[in-house]
Order: C-alpha cells, then sequence, then structure tokens
C-alpha cells in the first residue's frame, strides 16, 4: 500500500499530547505524511481507521479504551488494509514479537528520534517491517525462526493444546516427558514469533498449521 506522492495517510492514536504535537508538527515536514486523524484513546482510532482507511496507524502500545495491540487485532479481523506501527517505551522483545505475530507491520520505541520515526512511518507504509535499532538483532533472530517450518511433534502437541489436554495429560498421550512437551510449546512459540499458550494455539489455528 503506498499513500499519495505526498507521503503516506497517517493517523496518530496517542494520549500523550506533546509527543503526538510534535508528530504533527515534525513528521510531515521530513517525511511528506499527511496525519489525517488524531486520537486519544483506542476506541476513537478504530473507528476512524474503519471511516478514514488510512496508510499506517501509529498506535500506542498503552492508551485509553483499547490498547494499541487490541486494535491491531480488530484491524486484521475486520480485514482492514491499515498497516500498524505500535509505539511504547517498552522493549521488551517477547512483547514486540508477540505483536508482530498478531500481524504489526513496525514497533517504535517512544524514545526514538525524528529520523527514525518519519523512516518508520515511511516503511511501514511500504508494507516493510520496521523496528527500533536496538531491536534489529532481536528481529533478525526472530525471522530466522520464523523460516523454520513446524514439525510433526510440534504440531501434535499444539493440536493437543488446542484439544484443551494440559502438559501432563499431552505427554501421557503421546509417551513423553512432561519437560518433552514444555520444550515442544516453547520451540513452537518461538518459531511463530508469539508469547504464550493461548497466542499459541489461535496463531496455528490462523494459520491453518494443525493436524
Amino acid at each position: 500500500m503506498e499513500g499519495s506522492e505526498r507521503g503516506p495517510r497517517l493517523l496518530v492514536a496517542d494520549d500523550h499530547a506533546p509527543f503526538v504535537e510534535g508528530i504533527i508538527r515534525v513528521v510531515p515536514e521530513r517525511c511528506g505524511a499527511i496525519v489525517v486523524a488524531v486520537c486519544s484513546d483506542g476506541d476513537q482510532a478504530l473507528r476512524e481507521i474503519e471511516h478514514l482507511q488510512p496508510d499506517v496507524a501509529m498506535l500506542d502500545l498503552r492508551m485509553p479504551g483499547l490498547d494499541g495491540r487490541q486494535v491491531l487485532r480488530a484491524v486484521n479481523e475486520r480485514g482492514l488494509t491499515t498497516r500498524i506501527l505500535l509505539c511504547s517505551a517498552s522493549l521488551e522483545p517477547p512483547l514486540v514479537h508477540a505483536a508482530l505475530g498478531e500481524g504489526a507491520t513496525g514497533y517504535l520505541a517512544k524514545t526514538a528520534s525524528w529520523d527514525e520515526i518519519c523512516g518508520a512511518v515511511l516503511a511501514v507504509a511500504r508494507g516493510q517491517i520496521w523496528l527500533s535499532p536496538s531491536l534489529q538483532a532481536g528481529l533478525n533472530r526472530q525471522v530466522g525462526l520464523r523460516n523454520r517450518p513446524l514439525s510433526d511433534r510440534e504440531r501434535q502437541v499444539i493440536t493437543l493444546a488446542a484439544d484443551g489436554l494440559t502438559d501432563d495429560q499431552i505427554a501421557r498421550r503421546l509417551f513423553v516427558s512432561r519437560e518433552t512437551v514444555r520444550t515442544n510449546l516453547k520451540r513452537s512459540s518461538n518459531k511463530l514469533g508469539v508469547s504464550g499458550r493461548t497466542a499459541l494455539v489461535a496463531t496455528a489455528i490462523r494459520q491453518g498449521l494443525l493436524e
């Protein structure tokens, strides 16, 4: 998805006024992005994304109403084409990888420079995965993991987990140790870029990976 010749159409959702004011003032001037809406909470952001269909929505990970990831999931569920750039002060790798696994196109540190912010907006508008430079090493590692397919045993374990079986029950069913089950679940989570049993099962089902 490309923006117009003057730059991508950008929606900003954040309740931190100084940050938003800076975006409105600096980003259009530096990279030509057109700010089409400014929202102070996630519910308003989702309504405006549906109505305006901007190229990029820059969403605070934590804001009133729906948070950034909840808006992201709603955008995906409704088949909207707006690409999501999440912003946060938290750069914990599991959180970042979970957001990417849920469909975020970029993840931006709140402390990013203006050059980084502008670069992120333009890259996300082009459909390129973008992370703050401090997370690039983690991204490269995650991309490598995602290129590895799930093994037959990993698919078996996730399928049984999706059926509601506990680790002990899965271990008995497959005649393996509980530690083996947990290792397979952890390895699968890494490959799919998600964190937690529920996200793993949901992602595997969505991608048609289960037996």
